[in-house]
């Protein structure tokens, strides 16, 4: 917070301000007097002596505010970004199921081969989610698309017509 003023009238503020326990800092700025207070503790406390309790008030709900406006943004953010992680694992998953699918390589039966067709038809689902579509753990769905995606990249790629 800042009071500009004359710069005598700056000095003879200043010394009240310090003798009342605010003491701020005294500047010259273009050959005014100026009294800064940085920490906001002790710009609250000034404006409440003042009597602007109301203005504090004020000040601090729009901070309160601005602080769970950015905390939900944060959330929103990582939700997002952890969102879009799983929608491209699971299309990179579905994709390298299809190859396996194509070549004649994906072997029928076992949890490996229910894990590929439950990925195909849920391709945004998590992988805790298909864990409990499947009745298997999340490491165990996880191993398994992990080995689907390894043995579709070994497969030799096709040549473009």
């Amino acid at each position: 917070m800042e009071l500009v003023l004359a710069r005598a009238e700056a000095i003879v503020l200043a010394q009240a301000f310090a003798h009342v326990g605010f003491p701020g800092q005294l500047r010259e700025r273009r050959g005014r007097g100026v009294l800064v207070w940085k920490r906001r503790a002790a710009i609250f406390d000034l404006l409440r002596r003042l009597g602007a309790g109301s203005s504090v008030a004020e000040v601090e709900a729009r901070g309160v505010l601005r602080e769970v406006r950015g905390e939900l943004n944060r959330s929103i953010n990582a939700e997002t970004a952890n969102l879009q992680r799983t929608v491209r694992a699971g299309m990179r998953q579905a994709e390298a199921i299809r190859r396996l699918e194509d070549a004649g390589a994906l072997e029928a039966g076992g949890s490996m081969h229910r894990v590929a067709l439950a990925r195909r038809e849920h391709p945004d689902a998590t992988i805790a989610e298909l864990g409990d579509r499947l009745r298997l753990t999340r490491s165990s769905v996880q191993r398994s698309l992990s080995a689907l995606e390894r043995q579709a990249a070994a497969l030799p790629r096709r040549a473009l017509p």
